[in-house]
């Protein structure tokens, strides 16, 4: 599956020259994310947060106007949850779930003024992702509680929301957080004591923070079909 997911890296690679050439732009992204499990925890119920790992991709943008755009992504993400070990270096614990994901991203640019100087650079994004997972991993030591691959789902479908700030033309960062909607481990592999106090059990959550740098340069928008001149 590594192999599938860097085949697609190189294809992304290989389109750009095309893409250049054209409305849509492509480029690659990579970053940090920090994710947890809701109702992972067993042991004190809350989300830490102390899973961390890289995110990588690959992006393909067209604008729709001056201020909005639409965004298409193949991205590599690692998610899970991780307990760490308690004051007795006792009951560490890490779930590791990979995912390769396809998320279709709705992005508009805000504009205002600032200190009498306008401000184009901020944008923020909606959209939602379907992944696939590609890994399940647990490592355990003294846990209480394990899930195996019986209670795991491993189709995501997320629902996320971000803020970008454009550098230049080429380079910007984003920060988004994405909650699934198909929850990662079923709802009845949780402790029925936690699940009936969250509607968010069992569910992926992901902070990523991501450095995009995207090729060619920003086409035209085509005038309107009524500005076009009449056939003779």
């Amino acid at each position: 599956m590594k192999q599938k997911f860097l085949l697609t890296v190189l294809f992304f690679c290989g389109i750009f020259p095309q893409l250049n050439a054209q409305r849509f732009r492509a480029g690659i992204s990579v970053g940090p994310v920090i994710t947890d499990i809701q109702g992972a925890d067993t042991r004190d119920f809350d989300n830490d947060f102390y899973k961390v790992g890289i995110a990588a991709g690959g992006i393909v943008n067209t604008k729709l106007t001056e201020q909005n755009s639409f965004q298409f992504e193949i991205n590599y993400v690692p998610k899970g949850s991780m307990q760490k070990p308690d004051s007795m270096n006792m009951g560490y614990y890490k779930l590791k779930l990979n995912y390769v994901e396809v998320p279709f991203v709705f992005r508009h640019r805000m504009q205002f003024t600032l200190n009498k100087k306008p401000r184009t650079h901020l944008e923020t994004e909606i959209g939602a992702s379907l992944g696939r997972m590609i890994k399940f991993e647990e490592i355990v030591d003294n846990y209480s509680q394990t899930f195996g691959t019986g209670n795991v789902h491993k189709t995501d479908i997320s629902i996320l929301m971000g803020l970008n700030y454009d550098f230049n033309e080429h380079f910007y960062f984003g920060v988004r957080y994405a909650n699934s909607v198909i929850p990662a481990l079923k709802r009845n592999s949780i402790d029925p004591l936690f699940f009936r106090f969250t509607f968010n059990n069992g569910n992926n959550m992901v902070w990523q923070l991501s450095f995009h740098y995207v090729f060619g340069k920003t086409a035209p928008i085509p005038d309107d079909e009524s500005s076009a001149p009449s056939p003779n």
